[in-house]
């Protein structure tokens, strides 16, 4: 007999237990292709997601959807503050330098986040 496929994904690795605590997942980059495939898989799966997006230019994805957008400037601490208040995880699904849309940037942000804290940070995604 083979084996059943596992789920590749950021959503596969939220672990069954995570999956019994209320969680809720930021996403940054949720616009581009591999942002927006995550948000519709997280949103498969019934997981509150915040979609942080920094132009309405190919949200459209997200938009058939019916979810709420958030537009942040991943150079802004307080933008970021407030795009990731309430969620428990956090994936970087930006582009650009590593200056301005770097995973540190979202860390430095986040011990100032009030309750609850950010339990895991991703970056570097692919979806298959």
């Amino acid at each position: 007999r083979r084996p059943e496929p596992r789920q590749a994904g950021v959503s596969a690795s939220i672990s069954a237990r995570a999956r019994t605590e209320p969680i809720k997942v930021a996403v940054f980059g949720a616009s581009g292709f591999v942002g927006a495939t995550l948000v519709e898989r997280l949103l498969q799966q019934k997981i509150p997601v915040t979609a942080a997006i920094h132009s309405a230019g190919s949200a459209w994805r997200l938009a058939r959807h019916g979810i709420p957008l958030s537009f942040v400037d991943v150079r802004s601490r307080p933008a970021i503050r407030e795009a990731m208040h309430g969620c428990t995880h956090v994936v970087n699904c930006t582009r650009g330098s590593d200056e301005t849309m770097a995973l540190a940037q979202l860390r430095s942000a986040s011990p100032q986040v009030p309750s609850p804290p950010i339990r895991r940070a991703i970056e570097d995604v692919a979806v298959a």
